[in-house]
């Protein structure tokens, strides 16, 4: 007989549950409305797009997704000469602008409540949560059609 089955430190049965016990997982999710200035500086993300001139490279810092930081005279895109900066030094130059970030931040949580009002209404709208409008009726009073040619 075999006694494998019976030997606690050579049981080698599948547990599902301690399959990455021994790797730390972060279930915390923060929703954007809910960052700290730190939050928002680990979630920028420089971007860089060809410009209409060949030597220039238009450079752009986004706050998740849409929203870009105003970088220079209230414009979201500078045009820097290709080669220039790397988007690391980019992202160095940014993110001591605490004041920046933080406006990017709030036209971020303006945007998302906005988003969430637009679907809550349309929600709405496709259920039929919302009270009806009230019809109008027609009782033959109205102004008389005019007599087709």
């Amino acid at each position: 007989m075999n006694n494998l089955n019976n030997d606690s430190t050579t049981n080698t049965a599948f547990n599902p549950t301690n399959l990455f016990g021994d790797v730390a997982v972060s279930n915390e999710h923060k929703s954007p409305s809910e960052w700290t200035l730190e939050d928002c500086k680990s979630n920028l993300q420089v971007i860089f797009k060809e410009s209409k001139n060949a030597d220039e490279i238009d450079v752009s810092v986004r706050l998740q997704g849409l929203t870009m930081l105003r970088l220079h005279n209230g414009k979201t895109v500078i045009q820097i000469k290709k080669g220039a900066l790397t988007k690391e030094e980019v992202l160095e130059r940014v993110i001591d602008a605490d004041s920046i970030i933080v406006e990017a931040q709030e036209r971020l949580k303006e945007s998302l409540r906005k988003a969430k009002t637009s679907r809550e209404t349309t929600h709405k709208r496709n259920t039929g949560d919302r009270p009806a409008k009230p019809k109008i009726e027609e009782d033959g009073q109205g102004y008389p059609q005019p007599p087709h040619s």
